[in-house]
């Protein structure tokens, strides 16, 4: 991973929720992120399909352990490098 990098983590069971991140510093076992804003491209909440819009940041810069090739998230999975191909979502609720 490098500065720069996108990664998404997806997540759910009876939902598919696609989280994305922005890598924005790294040490020698971690990773720094700062989650960016989702941008639907289709569908609605039930179903669609989701991107992340480049120029955004959304909340705190985080630190997160590197494990293989993907960051350990705790209760929201692991993330990884996003492929830039959007994300198929869904929501049963």
């Amino acid at each position: 991973m490098k500065i720069g990098d996108t990664l998404v983590s997806i997540f759910g069971y009876d939902a598919r929720i696609a989280t994305f991140y922005r890598v924005v510093g790294l040490t020698a076992k971690s990773v720094k992120v700062a989650e960016l804003i989702d941008v639907e491209h289709t569908g609605n909440w039930e179903s669609g399909t989701s991107t992340p819009r480049s120029d955004s940041r959304l909340g705190t810069v985080r630190t997160k352990r590197l494990k293989g090739d993907a960051l350990d998230m705790g209760t929201y999975g692991y993330a990884r490098l996003w492929n830039g191909l959007p994300v198929h979502t869904y929501n049963h609720h």
